[in-house]
């Protein structure tokens, strides 16, 4: 089995290439240069080479979101997502203060839903929460 390292950070490039990779489309420079400032970065390296990534953005306060765990095919079923989600999920539990809640929520990729669950996400609906809704804004170029 190969060795893995794991470090808090995403280069920009390797970003735009995993998410083109999963069909999610590339994203200009700017942009990712600010999604990678204000989040909370972690990627899984093996042989010199990122395999795997994931992020975070929290408020400070009660909400966090988990975006992005994407791990390169050939490396997926080797335990690297679990990893990178343990991983997103302690920092935050790391940086709470003592009778602090944290609410941390994610848009599981279709068919992905058991993942997550093995972390204690739970799908909604449910008896207690409504279905979760998401909306894209593109603005062409001019």
């Amino acid at each position: 089995m190969e060795d893995f390292a794991f470090v808090n950070h995403i280069d920009p490039v390797v970003y735009n290439q995993f998410r083109s990779a999963v069909g999610w489309g590339s994203l200009m420079p700017e942009q990712i240069e600010n999604i990678l400032k204000s989040s909370i970065c972690f990627s899984c390296v093996a042989g010199g080479k990122t395999v795997g990534i994931t992020r975070i953005l929290w408020d400070g306060g009660y909400t966090a979101y988990l975006a992005d765990v994407i791990v390169e095919e050939k490396y997926r079923g080797q335990g690297i997502g679990k990893k990178l989600v343990a991983r997103a999920i302690e920092e935050i539990n790391s940086r709470m203060k003592p009778g602090w809640k944290v609410k941390i929520i994610l848009l599981a990729a279709k068919g992905r839903e058991s993942f997550y669950g093995q972390f204690g996400f739970v799908s909604r609906p449910n008896d207690h929460e409504g279905c979760g809704m998401n909306m894209f804004l593109e603005k062409q170029p001019d």
